[in-house]
Order: structure tokens, then C-alpha cells, then sequence
């Protein structure tokens, strides 16, 4: 008897926890509106809005979130946004992320695994002259990774990653907003 009500408790906190975990993954789903910043250091090289989303997966017990296809205007060495300088990938984004509640309200987010993949703009190899000084990409045709880590919190409707892709010395910023 003694080990029949034993094994209901653990039953009952392993379905508790499981529920806690749907409900903090089913704050975040959604589609945001996200200002994303590729940088070096602490150096702004792109910035541009673009759509991302945020969905639940494995049973609500995992946060998917991606976007495809991003590009965005070069930022000078002064901060300025360019008007005719773009990027010389289109990337994308794929991460699977555990979820966490905060005593503070908020959600920390922490990448399982994570895909980034760039591709060239125009289809054709990237011209070594337009590419940000100290970036050597392992192709010019383009290239992926399996190795994408991403951390970050979720608070007040507003979500903040920080992106690593593991294959170019850059962080990609992204903060949203709910769309």
C-alpha cells in the first residue's frame, strides 16, 4: 500500500510539472514582429524587422521557434543604417528550446538544438568584397549548421533571444513583440 501511494505522489508532481511546462510554452507561442541584429563583438553589421514564430511541440512540452529567409540593410561603422547595402545571405532559423518559469514573472528560454542556415541573396556565390570585414563564411555558395545555440527570456509579451550559430563569429539579437 505504502508504495502504491509513493508512486501516485511522483505520479501526481510529474504531471504538475509537466502542466507547469505547457502553460509557461503556450505563453510564448505566437508570431512576433522582431527586430533582428547580426553582430560582432558588440558591432551592429545588419538590422531589419522580419516575422518569427514561436509554436509548441512534443506535447506543448517544447517551444519551436524559426524564421526563414531574413536579410536585412548593413549598418555602417557609425551606427547608420545603409540604403543600398544589404546583407549577402538570406538565413534562416530553426531551434527547439526548453522553457523555464521565473520567480520574476518572466521565462527563460535555452536551446535543445538548433539549425542556421545562410544562403546567397541573389542565388549566385557571394563576391568575397561584399562581405563584412572579419567574416569567412566556410562557403561562398552558402552553408548550414546543426550547431545553433539560443538563450533568452520571454517577459511582458516581449521575447529576447540571443542566437549563436557555432559557424561565423557573430551573435544575431532579436527582440519581438507580438504580432
Amino acid at each position: 500500500m505504502l508504495v502504491l501511494v509513493a508512486f501516485m505522489t511522483t505520479s501526481c508532481n510529474k504531471s504538475d510539472e509537466d502542466t507547469n511546462v505547457s502553460a509557461a510554452v503556450a505563453k510564448v507561442v505566437g508570431t512576433y514582429r522582431a527586430t533582428i541584429t547580426p553582430t560582432m563583438g558588440t558591432q551592429a553589421m545588419a538590422m531589419g524587422t522580419h516575422s518569427v514564430k514561436c509554436e509548441a511541440i512534443d506535447g506543448g512540452k517544447k517551444l519551436h521557434f524559426f524564421f526563414d529567409n531574413f536579410n536585412a540593410p548593413m549598418v555602417d561603422e557609425n551606427g547608420k543604417v545603409s540604403k543600398e547595402k544589404f546583407m549577402p545571405f538570406v538565413v534562416s532559423v530553426d531551434v527547439v528550446m526548453n522553457v523555464k518559469d521565473n520567480k520574476d514573472g518572466s521565462l527563460s528560454l535555452l536551446s535543445e538544438k538548433g539549425t542556421f542556415k545562410a544562403k546567397p541573396k541573389d542565388g549566385k556565390p557571394i563576391d568575397m568584397s561584399k562581405l563584412p570585414e572579419g567574416i569567412l563564411p566556410p562557403s561562398l555558395n552558402g552553408f548550414e549548421t546543426d550547431k545553433l545555440q539560443a538563450e533568452g527570456t520571454f517577459k511582458d509579451g516581449k521575447l529576447q533571444l540571443n542566437l549563436l550559430p557555432n559557424i561565423l563569429p557573430v551573435k544575431i539579437v532579436i527582440e519581438g513583440v507580438r504580432e
